[in-house]
């Protein structure tokens, strides 16, 4: 059961002892935590004008379903009226809302709070809903008419709308565009040169014991003085190259052994 916040308590105790249960218990609002997202995971806004604005404001709480942000939760501390809370996530929730086409709002509702009263109500009018904390009890209208407006289905069911309108109706995936479906289903011919490589793949990487490794071993692993000589004749060649290509008038470079 919720409790009230008392006057000497702090904004995080409000948000443990009210927010947190609020949003996830069964008996309140039963959102997923999942789509619960803390105070960094919006972007920072500028909200509201003038002296009083305030700038890289972060909500203190989030809901996003469908990867998008259906509501704003804003808790005060117990000395602060809800009606700041309120007031503060529906500009956040304005500002959110800009950023998507016209008529197209996800950020649907906002929640204040300073811990003994909840204000909720959608981004763009007053309060539809004042209620006390300790009111919200089991089988209460006050907690029916708060479940009505902003429990997990509810707000799925905006986010949901949401999506539709997002979604482009007559999007249409390349591969079913053209010859796509026919290249889909078409069969790879042959692959010539891998018919030849396969037996001499087979031959030297799929013995099974090291008998059958023998022309591997005398042909296969060289001296070390042998690899410098490699490395000598390697390194002239590249030399070579580069006199070659210093002439035709390109960068010259100098190689080395990292080169």
């Amino acid at each position: 059961m919720l409790q009230a916040c008392e006057n000497s308590e702090t904004e995080g105790d409000v948000e443990t002892k009210v927010v947190g249960p609020l949003l996830q218990e069964e008996i309140y609002l039963a959102i997923p935590k999942d789509f619960i997202k803390s105070k960094t995971y919006l972007s920072p806004r500028d909200i509201d004008k003038g002296g009083a604005k305030k700038f890289g404001y972060y909500p203190d709480f989030s809901i996003f379903i469908n990867s998008l942000p259906i509501c704003i939760i804003e808790a005060k501390s117990p000395q602060n009226s809800e009606d700041d809370a309120y007031r503060e996530a529906c500009l956040y929730a304005h500002e959110v809302n800009r950023a998507y086409p016209n008529n197209v709002n996800p950020c649907q509702l906002v929640i204040g709070t300073n811990g003994k009263s909840i204000k909720v109500g959608y981004w763009d009018s007053d309060p539809k809903l004042n209620v006390r904390v300790e009111d919200l009890l089991v089988g209460t209208k006050a907690l029916q008419d708060l479940q009505e407006l902003c429990s997990y289905s509810v707000l799925s069911s905006f986010a949901n709308d949401v999506t539709a309108k997002l979604r482009l109706a007559d999007f249409k995936r390349p591969f079913n565009q053209g010859e796509g479906s026919a290249l889909i289903n078409s069969k790879v011919g042959s692959n010539t040169f891998a018919a030849d490589l396969n037996p001499i793949l087979r031959r030297y990487f799929t013995s099974h014991s090291q008998q059958d490794d023998m022309e591997i071993f005398a042909h296969a692993y060289i001296l070390s003085t042998e690899v410098t000589t490699h490395d000598r004749n390697l390194q002239a060649f590249l030399k070579d190259r580069l006199m070659r290509s210093s002439s035709a008038g390109r960068t010259e470079l100098r190689p080395g052994k990292k080169t």
